[in-house]
């Protein structure tokens, strides 16, 4: 029974992710029939957070995996990324590394590196965030326009975190940014409370020194 078949006659949690992938594709290439080439796609990314932060041109470096076929992926990947986002109970209040680590989540596999400044008001309440391209845009750069964005909210206090595509290991760079950013803060009076290094296994937290999983002490 084909994999379309299957779902409608049971439902999609009854599809393995082969079947599911397949549901995507389609069709096959000619060579491999769909499931194959479902099969083939899950072979070189075993896990889903692989395929999730796998690139278009990655994918269409499978045979038989076209720019139709690898946009599908992508965009359905995507939503379940935004699905997930949607459906976690995000906290106001930001008391722990883990609450911030919830608002950033969306951030584990993003294919493009993201700085997302959070402020806060005295209290530690979520005001809002705003997004920045990552720390290669230049350190000076960036800790001008943050400072901006800050002041321009009113925010007392703020947290800051960014994704790393592997590792959650702090780099050199990474070590003086967060130097930067706080020296900056406490001239203008915006204390920097938190940085956050976000990657597929969990977080970094530079207030703490500490890494935490994502599996282990992390879900609600």
């Amino acid at each position: 029974m084909k994999p379309r078949e299957r779902m409608m006659k049971s439902s999609p949690q009854a599809l393995s992710n082969e079947e599911l992938i397949a549901v995507l594709l389609r069709t096959g290439d000619g060579e491999k029939g769909v499931l194959e080439l479902a099969e083939e796609i899950l072979r070189v990314f075993p896990r889903l957070s692989d395929l999730a932060s796998a690139t278009l041109q990655e994918l269409m470096s499978i045979k038989g995996v076209g720019l139709a076929k690898a946009t599908a992926i992508k965009a359905a990947m995507e939503l379940g990324k935004r699905l997930h986002e949607e459906m976690v109970n995000k906290p106001r209040k930001l008391k722990t590394p883990q609450d911030v680590f919830l608002l950033c989540s969306d951030m584990r596999f993003s294919t493009n590196e993201i700085l997302r400044v959070i402020p806060v008001d005295s209290s530690l309440s979520y005001i809002g965030h705003l997004d920045f391209p990552g720390l290669s845009s230049g350190v000076s750069i960036l800790v001008r326009d943050v400072m901006r964005y800050l002041l321009r909210v009113g925010a007392v206090a703020f947290f800051v975190a960014h994704n790393h595509h592997s590792s959650c290991r702090p780099s050199e760079e990474d070590e003086f940014f967060t130097s930067k950013l706080s020296s900056a803060g406490d001239i203008l009076g915006v204390k920097l409370v938190d940085h956050l290094i976000v990657c597929p296994k969990g977080f970094y937290s530079f207030g703490r020194r500490e890494m935490v999983e994502w599996s282990s002490k992390t879900r609600g």
